[in-house]
């Protein structure tokens, strides 16, 4: 069992290494960068792992970032993590599948992020990949990341609340005033 776990783990290493060796055709743009950090926002809300912030801003070697899940304890949250890890790269394949180097360049440190989990769950990138964009497909979610995107890409940058809410209107379930209400108060709170 061990011997197959470290077999499936140096797959999975291999994979990855494949991956991000590529050379990019096309820089990645803001509406690429949105998307991606809009995916990994809006599924981190959905497992109920409270997003401090996205943005589009570029910091530290990134090209945006989600501040939010930290880990897993077991298989459910395993994939939910992966899901997470995985779903800017397969939303930004979604937009624009031409575009795949760039976007598996763009995720080659949420490959990294999304591996250790898929050695517990037994499955290697491509499968991880493969649930990633199911998730991502379903009508729901991907109003949701429509939705975050958009924000995104006029304010760069968005706190948990805001994308938490968004995700609400996404889902029918709040409107818009909702939203300018947590905006009002985060900015009286300052």
């Amino acid at each position: 069992m061990l011997e197959k776990k470290m077999r499936l783990f140096e797959q999975t290493q291999v994979s990855i290494k494949n991956l991000t060796r590529e050379i990019v055709m096309r820089p990645q743009t803001d509406t690429d960068k949105a998307y991606h950090e809009a995916a990994h926002a809006v599924a981190d809300t959905r497992f109920g792992c409270h997003p401090v912030k996205a943005s589009i801003k570029p910091s530290e070697g990134t090209l945006g970032s989600v501040s939010s899940l930290d880990g897993w304890d077991d298989s459910e949250t395993a994939r939910n993590y992966v899901i997470s890890c995985l779903a800017g790269y397969v939303t930004e394949i979604r937009l624009d599948s031409s575009n795949e180097q760039a976007a598996r360049l763009g995720a080659s440190r949420d490959f990294e992020m999304a591996s250790k989990p898929l050695e517990q769950l037994n499955m290697d990138l491509q499968s991880g990949i493969a649930i990633a964009k199911e998730w991502v497909n379903r009508s729901e979610n991907w109003k949701a990341i429509e939705l975050v995107a958009q924000e995104l890409l006029i304010h760069e940058e968005l706190v948990g609340d805001e994308i938490e809410t968004l995700v609400v209107i996404a889902d029918g379930e709040a409107t818009r005033e909702t939203l300018a209400s947590v905006r009002l108060i985060q900015r009286l709170n300052r």
